[in-house]
């Protein structure tokens, strides 16, 4: 069942639809939490990103700190990249300006698969843009935007956009532009199954009270 409860959390996470992929992956905790000796630091990650998509950046770093805790205890270093990938941007967005780039360092220095690597990057091209940075910031971004992820690439092409735009690149500002509102195209046709998620979710949510208020009875 903390699989199932995962692979719907999954679904909802991957289609923006924040509220249900919380409430799936904490069903999913529910149940890991059952087991003896279940390492609980991927669900960890699971619910903070779930709570970053909600825009609960405290409640994301909750959860991130969790992970990333547990992760470097257990040397599950796939999910500690994925829990530093995720909390340095929020300790810069505070203010821990060089937290944030400690901990994207330490990322860097750890073993990791090429999808890894790409996240690293990705986060450190984001930071990097926000300082300015623009020329380093575009040397990690044009690896983050190959990742298989379409938000990677979307937010990426974003980013890359603006870093061009403010070195009066005109032509590779365009390029990149093109790819962002293409990839904002898809994510704007897809909106209609976000809303089906979400009602199908709403909709289970109504049956399980009645039923639970019947029981109660």
């Amino acid at each position: 069942m903390g699989l199932t409860y995962t692979r719907l959390g999954e679904i909802f996470s991957n289609n923006l639809v924040a509220t249900p992929a919380i409430d799936s992956y904490k069903q999913a905790l529910n149940c890991f939490l059952r087991l003896k000796d279940y390492s609980l630091a991927n669900t960890f990650l699971h619910i903070g990103m779930s709570y970053l998509l909600n825009k609960n950046n405290d409640s994301a770093l909750y959860y991130y700190r969790k992970s990333m805790s547990l992760a470097k205890e257990q040397n599950k270093m796939s999910v500690y990249i994925g829990s530093i990938s995720g909390i340095a941007p929020l300790y810069y967005d505070l203010g821990y300006k060089d937290t944030a780039f400690m901990m994207i360092h330490d990322a860097f220095s750890l073993p990791k698969d090429d999808d890894q690597y790409m996240t690293c990057c990705f986060t450190y091209g984001e930071m990097l843009a926000k300082e300015c940075q623009y020329d380093s910031a575009i040397h990690y971004l044009e690896q983050s935007i190959n990742r298989n992820t379409f938000a990677t690439k979307t937010v990426s092409a974003e980013l890359l956009t603006n870093c061009y735009m403010a070195l009066g690149d005109t032509v590779k500002a365009n390029y990149y532009q093109k790819i962002y509102s293409d990839n904002f195209t898809i994510y704007r046709n897809t909106s209609e199954t976000n809303i089906e998620l979400s009602n199908i979710y709403d909709d289970y949510q109504q049956k399980h009270l009645e039923k639970t208020n019947l029981l109660n009875k």
